[in-house]
This record gives C-alpha cells, structure tokens and sequence, in this order.
C-alpha cells in the first residue's frame, strides 16, 4: 500500500473543464491484483471522494507491478484521469526516481453497492447534463444560423444599393441637360461620398436647427432639395427639407442646390458661418441661409466645378473667390 504525504498533487489529464466526461464506473477489487490506496484533493476528484474506502487497481497489462516499490518513500505522486477513459495515470517521485502506473478505481465488495449507486445518481446527472447542452449547442447553432441570414440579407441590400447606384450614374451620364444629375456626377468624380436625409443616422453629428433658403432677395429658394458639403472629409449630404438639419460645428461647411430653370445657388463656407453666428447672436430659433443664385442655367461640369470650387479629381475643394 501506498500512502502518499498530506501534500501530495493531482492534476486531471481529461479535458477542460467546460467539456463534460461521464463519471467514472466502480468496479468490486480483485484481490489478487496489486492495488494502493492515495490521498488526494476531493475538490479534484469528487466522483472518487465518492466510493469509500476507492483504491487504485493497477492493470499489470499496461504496466506491470514492481514490488520495490512498496518499500520506497515516495515524496510526491500525481494522479490525472486519462482522457475519455475510466483509467487514471498515477505517477510516485522520489528524488530522480519515478513509477508510472495505469489503474483503475476499485472498491471493496462490501462497498460496491453504495459506490454502484453514487455512481447511477451521477451518471444521471451526467446524462442530463449532456442534453442540456446539446440543447445549448441547438440554440446557439439557430442563432447564428438567424444571424448569418441577416447577414446575408444585408449583403444582398447592400449589393443592390450599389447596383442601383451604378445605374443611377449611368444614366445619368446620358442625362446632359439635367443640371443637378451633371453636378452630383462632379462630386462623385471627385469621390465624394453621399448620404441622404432620409436616413438619419447617416447625417452629420452635431447642432441641429431649423433652417430656411433666401435666394437673395428675401424669397425662399424654388429647389426640391438642398446639399450640405462637408469640404475637409468630402462629405456630401442631401436634404430634401430643413426642419430638422444637421451638420458639423467643427467642418467646413458649404450649401448648393438647383432650381427648377437649372440655375444653381451656392451658399459659401463663409456666409453658412455668418448666418449660423447671426442666429445665435439674435437667439433666433431658426437660421437663415443666404445663397447666391448664378444668372443662367448651368450648361456643363466645368462651369459647375468652378462655381463651387471643385479644383481637381482629387475632391479638394477650393472656395470660389
């Protein structure tokens, strides 16, 4: 018999904790097989804690016994259950020595009723416990199964959205007397991204007011929408009314809009900032933005980059003095 020191170590060779192994099954000693008994940490091993009076049965067909053994003084032993087996590895050391023992747990047969149904009570929980997470595993397979759907329904209206978009540039490749098609491909050439007023959560972060067009002799502009430039990110946003706009404190902001003859108006870094600073200083509740409306319709790209100071392909904007 073996009987290691109070402060022998035993470490368990299974699997991680967060796989469940089902318990290990009692079986009665065989008398005439080499056995010892080991003290270990029941918070390691509860399912042995369990059988009285357990002993570890050595199987001489994995490892034969040594009978020196017994009469060493074993400093150290280490017991790790092998991996998905009812077997447990027991190692003793002593200074540079080591014996290595395959075993099985074994009680007495005076004992192997109670160790028998121990045993049944935790396989039950252990069968329950495998059902519920399979169950979990279902549950977790659905949901990503939901989620990877979404997913691939947002690809598929991202996707058309582009789609859609690039059709919408096409045609209006052929639309040369539509001027607001004509500027909206100048900013798209010059990469400027753009964002509508419809979707809200892409509109810029920051104040928002309520806001009216003067088109410079007191009357409201005659256009169906108005865009904000947002000229240090190349930003473009399109409002289709300004209850409720928004914009950037912290940008270089600038407005543009067509009428409905095809003239186009401008509202410049410089006049948005004014008329945001004479709002405040009045303590308005609405603010007023003044544009500059050219005197005919605009025939081509390059009239248009040059009154809204597109400079180059690059998308750098440059005020128009």
């Amino acid at each position: 018999m073996y009987n290691s020191p109070g402060s022998d170590s035993a470490a368990n060779e299974s699997t991680s904790a967060s796989v469940i192994e089902p318990p290990v099954a009692p079986k009665i000693a065989d008398k005439n097989k080499p056995s010892f008994a080991i003290s270990f940490d029941p918070n390691e091993f509860p399912e042995l804690t369990a059988y009285k009076g357990v002993r570890f049965e050595v199987d001489e067909n994995q490892t034969p016994y040594n009978k020196e053994d017994k009469k060493v003084a074993w400093e150290d032993v280490v017991i790790k259950r092998m991996k998905n087996k009812d077997n447990f590895k027991v190692t003793f050391t002593a200074g540079s020595r080591e014996a290595i023992y395959i075993t099985q747990p074994a009680v007495d047969e005076k004992d192997f009723a109670a160790a028998k149904k121990s045993w049944e009570t935790r396989y039950a929980e252990y069968e329950a416990g495998v059902k519920a997470r399979e169950e979990m595993d279902k549950k977790r397979a659905a949901a990503m199964q939901t989620a990877m759907e979404e997913a691939d329904r947002h690809r598929i209206w991202v996707n058309d959205t582009l789609a859609e978009r690039a059709r919408q540039m096409r045609a209006a490749a052929n639309l040369q007397g539509n001027t607001e098609t004509m500027i909206m491909r100048e900013f798209i050439i010059s990469d400027f991204g753009m964002w509508n007023s419809d979707c809200p959560m892409s509109l810029p972060q920051g104040m928002e007011i309520f806001a009216k067009t003067d088109r410079g002799d007191g009357k409201p502009l005659d256009a169906a929408k108005v865009f904000l430039v947002q000229k240090n990110i190349n930003a473009l946003y399109q409002y289709y009314n300004l209850n409720a706009f928004r914009f950037d404190t912290l940008a270089d902001n600038m407005l543009w809009a067509v009428t409905k003859d095809g003239r186009l108006a401008t509202c410049s870094t410089d006049d948005f900032n004014a008329a945001i600073e004479k709002m405040k200083k009045d303590k308005a509740k609405e603010v007023i933005f003044k544009f500059e409306v050219s005197s005919t319709a605009i025939k081509n790209g390059f009239e248009a980059r040059n009154m809204l100071g597109i400079a180059d392909l690059t998308g750098t904007l440059k005020e128009k003095s």
